[in-house]
């Protein structure tokens, strides 16, 4: 049997999810236009299995559950021992609460809000939620890169090349990150700068929205 299509943390609330050899690369899983925003992270060098991958939420721990399992713990160990029922009861309250208020437990409901309004259309919405997730988050390279999706989508090019920089020791290994530098420079007027970034995306034979790099390349 082969193996699952790896998966890993990509962002708070995120990870990238390989697709497998058998993805139709012909069909861009960002969308076949110039505009549209690619929802992939491609990889130049890898496993046929993990060369393209989508960015997907992430499973979430069932905190709430596991908070009720240890109060019935507790209920247990009350039959022999109270003061250590309620110890253990005041642990799963205290340990609810601080994964419940982390930063990172709520700027990754943050980024997948903003993943949601993004394949929605509906980019301001998307611009908040991924600006709760940085205040929350800051040095996060990856809510950076939603960050600068969302920004893109609402047309501000000049913020968004502010979040692509900041997220670049991390997601420049990516196709998509040479794709959106060069759509950003363009808007940005930057002709030569987006025109090499475009080339250095083309580098990536697997990247499925090639034929729609290659028109926005040629404009």
């Amino acid at each position: 049997m082969a193996a699952a299509p790896r998966s890993h943390r990509f962002a708070p609330g995120l990870r990238r999810q390989a697709v497998g050899a058998g993805h139709d690369r012909a069909a861009p899983l960002g969308g076949a236009s110039t505009t549209a925003l690619p929802l992939t992270l491609t990889l130049r060098d890898a496993p046929d299995d993990e060369l393209v991958g989508v960015i997907v939420p992430a499973g979430s721990v069932p905190w709430g559950c596991l908070f009720f399992l240890v109060v019935g713990a507790a209920l247990l160990l009350a039959a022999v021992s109270i003061h250590g029922a309620a110890v253990l009861g005041a642990f799963g309250l205290i340990a609810l609460f601080g994964v419940q208020n982390h930063p990172r437990h709520h700027a990754g409901r943050a980024l997948r809000e903003a993943m949601s309004h993004l394949a929605s259309r509906r980019a301001d919405q998307a611009v908040a939620a991924a600006g709760d997730a940085l205040a929350r988050q800051a040095d996060d390279e990856g809510a950076h890169w939603v960050a600068a999706l969302t920004l893109l989508a609402a047309g501000r090019p000049a913020d968004a090349l502010s979040h692509l920089e900041q997220a670049q020791s991390m997601v420049d290994r990516y196709a998509e990150y040479h794709h959106m530098l060069g759509r950003t420079l363009k808007q940005l007027g930057r002709d030569a700068e987006a025109a090499a970034a475009f080339a250095r995306a083309l580098e990536f034979p697997a990247y499925p929205s090639r034929e729609a790099l290659r028109r926005e390349a040629g404009d």
